[in-house]
């Protein structure tokens, strides 16, 4: 069996047994996982009956995905639970709810897909964070966003990504103002990593977002309407 089947199978023993007999203790962070990974699951079957078969590849991309970042997140909600105990909402005011998205067969067909530069992007942005620059980071991911405009129903995950690291730049520094004023460690380092952990996975969003395009292309909103739309605040 081929080695990455296996590795794959592994996890998705992980994280159901994860799912079952940890959900009532699982931090902020894992549990968004995790309820990504429940929607994706739920919802593979069923674009593949609206698509004969041909979204397949895309749910078990996203799925393989979220099942390598779900050790990484419990992980993280470790150390953010510290803050959080102190009251400030690391690695929570970030995160928004999965549970609010609704399923729908078809939608506006999107009609472009401009592969981006994904090696410019890194740079661009891990230079302004090891800057601590969290202000013109926040601008930079606007202007990549702003690309994005003229794509509609398409660039969905990368565009969630570039949302996700964009509200967690903005709060960075209210958080860090939050530890200040308390007198406790700083929660700088855990945000960076957070944005980080983004920044890995670009390159892997963007050829799900090419793979997902051509359905997109003929109305299925796959992807699109399986992320939460998040706002900069």
């Amino acid at each position: 069996m081929n080695k990455f089947l296996i590795i794959f199978a592994l996890l998705l023993v992980f994280i159901r047994s994860s799912y079952a007999t940890e959900k009532s203790s699982e931090g902020h962070f894992a549990k968004h996982v995790l309820d990504a990974y429940n929607i994706n699951t739920e919802r593979l079957p069923l674009y593949s009956e609206l698509t004969n078969g041909k979204s397949e590849k895309v749910s078990r991309k996203l799925l393989f995905m979220e099942s390598l970042l779900l050790p990484v997140a419990k992980l993280m909600d470790m150390h953010a639970f510290y803050f959080q105990q102190e009251g400030i909402a690391v690695l929570q005011k970030e995160l928004m709810p999965m549970d609010l998205l609704p399923f729908k067969e078809q939608a506006e067909k999107a009609t472009a897909f401009f592969p981006l530069d994904i090696s410019k992007l890194k740079s661009d942005l891990n230079e302004l964070l090891d800057q601590d620059d969290f202000i013109n980071f926040s601008k930079k991911t606007d202007e990549y966003l702003t690309l994005l405009e003229n794509e509609k129903g398409a660039h969905c995950l990368v565009r969630h990504f570039l949302e996700s690291i964009r509200r967690s730049a903005n709060y960075a520094p209210i958080h860090i103002r939050e530890t200040q004023n308390l007198n406790i460690a700083s929660p700088k380092k855990l945000i960076k990593r957070f944005i980080k952990l983004h920044l890995f996975a670009f390159k892997n969003a963007e050829a799900i977002d090419h793979l997902a395009y051509p359905l997109q292309a003929e109305g299925l909103p796959i992807i699109c309407q399986d992320v939460p739309v998040i706002p900069a605040w």
